[in-house]
Parts: C-alpha cells; structure tokens; sequence
C-alpha cells in the first residue's frame, strides 16, 4: 500500500480560513513569524468629508491595498533575508491576507526584532519609492482634466493617516486609517418648476482663473503627507455625461429637493487647489433635441478645497442664464442630505 504524504505548506493552505462555510481560499502567507499582518483597515471618520471610498467600500470583498516598509528611522528597507519591503493585501470575510505566495513578494520584517514604519495605500497598483528623510512617495497618479458624471476615470487616492510601526515580536497585525488625497465635489443642477419641458444636462465644465486647478499624469503622491507632487495648472476640468445625458429636476423649497432615490447628481474627484480665487460653470444641456450652453457668473471661493474636502454647488437654469445659488462644505456628522451621492 503506497501512502501520499502532502506538504505542510499545502495542509495549511487548505485549512486557512478567517470566518464562515464555504469561503472562497486565497493564498496565505506561512506561519513564519516576520511576514507582516493586517489587522484592521478603514477610513478617516472624524472631521474630514468623504471622497468615493469609504469603510464599506475598503472592507468590500476583493478590494487590495498595497503595503510599504522603511526603517523606524527612515532609512531605506531592505529585508535580508528574502522578501520585500512592499506587497498587496486582499480583504476577503473579514481578514487581510497577501495575494500571493511567491516569497519575493511578501513583506518580511528584519528578523533582528528591529522595527519598521509601515504605509498602506490605495490602490493596490500604484509604485513605492524610497526617498529618504521621510519623502518616499508613489508613482503612477493621474489627475484628470476629463471625466464623466460619476468619477469614473479618476482614482481615489488614500494614504495613511500615520504610518504604522511594528515588528517581528508583535503579538499581533497592524492596523491602517486611510485618509483621501483629492477632494469632491458634488454639483446639484436644478431647472426652474416652471419649466416643464424636459431638460437634459449632457457637460458640465468647471473653469478657474490663471490656470489654478491641478491635473497630471504619471505624477507622485507623497507617502507620509498624501501630498500630490508635479501636477501642473489648468483653468478647465470637463464632466460629459457618458449616456443621453440627466433629466434635471426642477427646484422647489424642500431640503431633499428631488426623489432621493432616483436623483444623482454629478460628482468628480480633483486635486486640492489652494490657489483657486474664482469660479464659474458651464452648463451644455438638450431639449427639444436642441442644444444650449449657458455659463453662470463668477463667484471668488472664499474657501479653498483642501484633501478630504466635499463641496456641494447648487446650479439652477431659469431659461435665460445658468446661475450659482449655493455652494457649501459638507462634514461627516452633518452629512443628511440623501439626494446627494456620498459612495
């Protein structure tokens, strides 16, 4: 009789499994004390306003974030015995786990019980590089200057609220508070009641004086800040309506203007733009198969938005212009007008 005998590796592999029946397996890391592990990741739930991403999208099935390591005194990581100082983890029924095995590709802590600062990011796709004193950063960020009514070309970036230190006698993982490195902005556009004939926003375009908004490709975000390096200006950022185009809904006096359910309002996410003095919209809109653009008037910010930022704009078309009627910040805890989209 011949007798199969299995890796523990494999036995373990099979076994590993965090809550519930059925679960679908990813690959573990071994039982080896130095790779690194995650306890618990989420969002920034104080003061700050929300961009797309928020708990319940961080802790979705499948989602990734990436991980990097540095030295506790900011040198450069460079693990000694294989690994790597960075790697990608998945959520998946309530645990944290590397999405793959290849050990070159686990983050390993120095096995001299010496300590590391680690920094979780998303998304998982973006590249860390060492800089020293502090300034490593990511590479690959993008900042439109295109997109459509629901963000979805634009990224949205986190970065970690304070980088984690941690080591290889740690009884247990480390935990993450994600914090966002672009702002929103959220734009409720309203027709007159008395207009009754359809109207259908098709573009919104926001236009800045002297080049103050920000958008770029291929730039960097800093690790330790969020902050967004190498963009360069830009006076428009364009939204096009990527169907027929949305039906806007007329203006009344109620604080939930609209059916909460059904309205959504066009959104984006852009770099913070300190430098920002003035403000205008351009609305291009069909009815009756005809197309008109109306552009308001200018108003002067009297504050700018800054990461983590929401701003809400009221537009309202009356059938002769397009005007700004309303512009305000939104917080966490008084975030409860429903009719706006805070995915």
């Amino acid at each position: 009789m011949i007798k199969k005998q299995f890796p523990l590796s494999l036995l373990l592999l099979l076994t590993a499994a965090c809550t519930g029946e059925n679960t679908e397996l990813l690959p573990q890391p071994s039982d080896a004390p130095d790779v690194l592990r995650i306890a618990s990741v989420g969002m920034d739930d104080g003061t700050s306003t929300r961009g797309i991403m928020d708990n319940a999208a961080i802790q979705t099935n499948g989602c990734q974030i990436g991980v990097y390591a540095v030295n506790s005194d900011n040198t450069e990581y460079i693990p000694l015995h294989g690994g790597s100082n960075a790697s990608v983890y998945q959520y998946n029924n309530s645990c944290w786990n590397v999405t793959s095995m290849d050990g070159s590709k686990l983050l390993r802590l120095p096995t001299n019980g010496n300590s590391c600062k680690i920094y979780a990011y998303y998304p998982s796709g973006l590249v860390p590089v060492y800089q020293a004193a502090g300034g490593s950063y990511l590479s690959g960020i993008n900042v439109v200057a295109q997109d459509d009514f629901s963000s979805t070309t634009q990224k949205d970036y986190l970065y970690p609220s304070v980088a984690a230190t941690t080591n290889i006698n740690s009884s247990s993982g480390v935990s993450f508070t994600l914090k966002h490195a672009l702002a929103k902005l959220t734009f409720k556009v309203y027709k007159l009641a008395v207009m009754t004939e359809e109207i259908k926003l098709t573009k919104l375009q926001i236009i800045a004086n002297a080049n103050t908004l920000q958008v770029g490709s291929g730039k960097t975000m800093l690790l330790s800040s969020g902050n967004l390096q190498g963009l360069v200006g830009t006076d428009l950022i364009t939204l096009a309506a990527s169907d027929g185009g949305m039906a806007l809904p007329a203006q009344t006096n109620t604080i939930n203007l609209g059916n909460p359910k059904s309205t959504v309002f066009p959104f984006c996410l852009v770099a913070p733009a300190p430098n920002v003095d003035y403000l205008s919209f351009q609305l291009t809109v069909v009815s009756n198969k005809q197309e008109q653009t109306y552009l308001t008037q200018q108003i002067k910010m009297t504050s700018h938005w800054a990461a983590g930022n929401h701003f809400v704009f009221t537009l309202v078309l009356n059938g002769m212009n397009a005007i700004i009627s309303g512009m305000k910040q939104y917080q966490w805890e008084g975030y409860t007008e429903t009719d706006i989209p805070i995915s």
